[in-house]
């Protein structure tokens, strides 16, 4: 671990009292109290020629006990400024930014975050001395400091990022070396859960569910972070409870539920490819309850065989035929709900041509034409998905 500091310009000559986790620490420059705290591989100082002048006895006394390395930098010169920090940062870094000329401090904040989001892997302290007495003057008295870990704040801005465009689309953007524990597993868990729903896994995605929701109530008891994410964390939750919620539904509300929100979050590909899987649920369960042979064969069938099974009574139901006579000739024995054959036919044609439209890769101009074309409006989504609840609405 390395500590890196920027030096000031003021003198010091007094002791000041510096308080971090609860203990009591000293030094005349918040330096030289951080390294009381912890063991340091290394220790990189910046400091301006300026800086350099005034703090020379300090430096040289310190530089004997540790090993320092000392990093001139210029005093107006932005880019450089940045570069310079940015160059010393590594994996493993605690960074001061209590002292230092004017602008210093806050382009170095701008070189740790800029390196912080950009490696992932990197752990970044960014540490500040908090007066406790500000009617004080540290360079004519003894002053009372407490470090206060910036870090957390730029944790807490991370995760609102985060949770905005989780909320939006369930998609969530990289995730860096985030130091509050409850945080950090909560982006864990979203990672989980975005990934279970992009490869359509329902289930998964109801159990990680449950698990944000739990995080989320050790989140609210650390007022500190909870208060600055209030609207998100509340926003989070009643999307997880949703999920909640349809785990205790059957198969057929389940997906069509789950095809109503991918709508809303834009995922066309999911709403038809569930509303497909809730289709075939939908027509199987009513053989299921009306035919007792029906439901002897479907029994004894493998997984593998009753998913043949569920696309051959759909293509029956949608033009009539099917490629086992045998099932045809079932099917075809048993009446089906008073309900628009037509309409449900036509609404089944177009829901497996939108599914096929959606899942095939666009690999030349006409087929991207027509993806483009297809998914810049949704009129047809949206006209699956009422048809489909009256088709559920039918064949209850």
């Amino acid at each position: 671990m390395q500590l890196i500091s920027i030096l000031g310009a003021t003198e010091s000559k007094h002791h000041h009292t510096y308080y971090y986790n609860n203990k009591e620490y000293h030094g005349r420059i918040t330096l030289e109290a951080l390294l009381s705290i912890n063991k340091y591989d290394r220790v990189v100082i910046f400091v301006t020629i300026e800086a350099e002048y005034k703090q020379i006895l300090i430096i040289e006394e310190l530089s004997k006990k540790y090993n320092i390395q000392k990093v001139h930098i210029p005093s107006n010169e932005f880019d450089e400024i940045i570069e310079a920090v940015d160059k010393q940062i590594n994996e493993d870094t605690v960074l001061d930014l209590t002292q230092g000329f004017r602008h210093i401090p806050m382009l170095a904040l701008i070189a740790s975050i800029q390196k912080k989001l950009s490696k992932i892997n990197y752990g970044i302290s960014i540490i500040y001395a908090k007066t406790l007495e500000p009617d004080k003057i540290p360079s004519q008295e003894s002053v009372k400091f407490e470090f206060i870990n910036l870090s957390n704040y730029l944790d807490i801005a991370y995760v609102t990022t985060i949770l905005e465009i989780f909320l939006s689309s369930y998609n969530i953007i990289e995730q860096y070396n985030i130091e509050n524990e409850n945080l950090k597993n909560l982006v864990l868990n979203l990672r989980k859960f975005s990934a279970a729903i992009i490869k359509g896994n329902l289930y998964q995605s109801i159990q990680e569910a449950s698990k944000i929701k739990e995080i989320i109530s050790k989140i609210k008891t650390e007022l500190k972070i909870s208060k600055y994410i209030k609207g998100h964390l509340g926003k989070l939750e009643d999307e997880m409870s949703i999920y909640e919620k349809m785990g205790k539904l059957t198969i057929i509300e389940k997906l069509y539920e789950f095809s109503r929100i991918m709508f809303v979050k834009n995922n066309y590909g999911l709403v038809v490819e569930s509303l497909k899987e809730c289709m075939n649920e939908l027509f199987v369960e009513y053989y299921l309850l009306t035919s007792s042979k029906f439901k002897t064969m479907y029994k004894a069938q493998t997984k593998n065989e009753q998913y043949q099974l569920k696309t051959e009574i759909y293509r029956f139901i949608e033009i009539g035929k099917a490629k086992d006579k045998v099932l045809e000739e079932m099917l075809s024995n048993k009446e089906l709900p008073k309900y628009d054959s037509k309409k449900l036919q036509n609404f089944l044609t177009k829901l497996r041509n939108s599914r096929n439209t959606i899942a095939h890769i666009a690999i030349d101009k006409e087929d991207s034409d027509k993806l483009v074309q297809y998914l810049s409006k949704n009129d047809e989504i949206v006209y699956l998905l009422e048809t489909a609840k009256e088709t559920i609405e039918a064949y209850k």
